[in-house]
């Protein structure tokens, strides 16, 4: 089966969304299916892919930084009769024309909001997102053979929109690889030169206000603990937005 996952970014700055989508794709390889990620970025910035992948992944140019329109890709979609379904991962951004073309073309076609439709992530960009669903999104989600979500919650966001179509309700995996990882606390504390007497607090997460850390800073502040025997450690990646305190 051809099977075509269209993502805007699929290194580190796509937030997770680049994980997933590489995560199944692998899976599906392993399967025996024909397996392309389409991404618009270079290939330069699409770090740490999986071997498995890297001779199935198609970079394309954005002309529009953001919206990550390629004509190109688009064009692609529209000269294949091959790709059996087409997964889009995220919404809002030109990869839903791209979509578009494929559903045209005959393929079976499968969007994963993966969060897009909480209610705090409509209110943002809420006027450029209503000229989306304006110009081609609503057209998208009509079209859409089906739909995944990772939770009961996010499926009843996905109908909250007025979608109709069928959702699959599927929560995202844990590599079996990872679980069974050998790093231990000790090598952990090695590599961060952290003494075996302190305490660790790890948080793991993209690292944005919305994730938690004003919240775990102020109840850190409220809580009465020996500050010197405790290390907190923030880990993920960031959009380099600067906050103010």
């Amino acid at each position: 089966m051809k099977i075509v996952h269209n993502i805007d970014l699929i290194g580190r700055a796509s937030y997770g969304l680049g994980t997933v989508c590489e995560a199944l794709a692998v899976n599906q390889k392993r399967l025996g299916h024909n397996v392309e990620i389409w991404a618009t970025e270079s290939a330069s910035t699409a770090n740490q892919i999986d071997p498995l992948l890297r001779e199935s992944i198609r970079y394309f140019h954005s002309i529009i930084p953001h919206f990550y329109l390629s004509t190109d890709q688009i064009l692609a979609a529209k000269q294949q009769d091959s790709i059996e379904i087409m997964h889009q991962h995220g919404v809002w951004t030109a990869k839903s024309l791209t979509t578009l073309e494929a559903a045209k073309r005959g393929a079976t076609t499968v969007i994963s909001p993966h969060g897009s439709f909480q209610n705090w992530a409509l209110k943002k960009s809420k006027l450029k997102k209503a000229v989306a669903r304006l110009l081609y999104e609503n057209k998208n989600f009509d079209s859409a053979n089906g739909f995944h979500a990772v939770s009961e919650s996010e499926a009843q966001e996905i109908r909250n929109l007025g979608v109709d179509s069928p959702i699959a309700v599927i929560p995202n995996g844990i590599s079996t690889n990872w679980i069974n990882d050998p790093a231990t606390g000790t090598s952990f504390r090695r590599k961060f030169d952290i003494p075996s007497n302190v305490r660790i607090l790890l948080y793991l997460s993209r690292i944005t206000p919305k994730k938690g850390i004003p919240l775990m800073l102020e109840a850190l502040k409220n809580i009465n603990i020996d500050r010197d025997s405790w290390q907190i450690i923030i880990a993920g990646v960031t959009n380099s937005i600067i906050w103010k305190s």
